[in-house]
């Protein structure tokens, strides 16, 4: 016997899937976001590391934004800063 799914029950398991998806880029986000921070607290040397780890946080730009440090804004595919 196949248990079929509803439309219904199918449309509330990809609700969750993409509530899912949403937090786990919320939360890469907000690492991006810690690294950034740290350095501008604790101002580390500025060496050839540092540089790259920077740039890297920048990066995300490309993808994503969140201007308010709240709102996390996905770029539309093909849309770049």
């Amino acid at each position: 016997m196949t248990n079929h799914l509803t439309y219904h029950e199918l449309y509330e398991i990809e609700k969750l899937k993409t509530a899912h998806k949403d937090d786990q880029i919320a939360y890469l986000w907000k690492l991006l976001d810690d690294i950034s921070t740290a350095g501008d607290i604790y101002k580390p040397e500025i060496n050839r590391y540092f540089e790259y780890v920077n740039s890297k946080c920048e990066d995300r730009s490309d993808v994503a934004n969140s201007f308010d440090g709240m709102t996390l804004e996905i770029l539309e595919l093909g849309k770049a800063n």
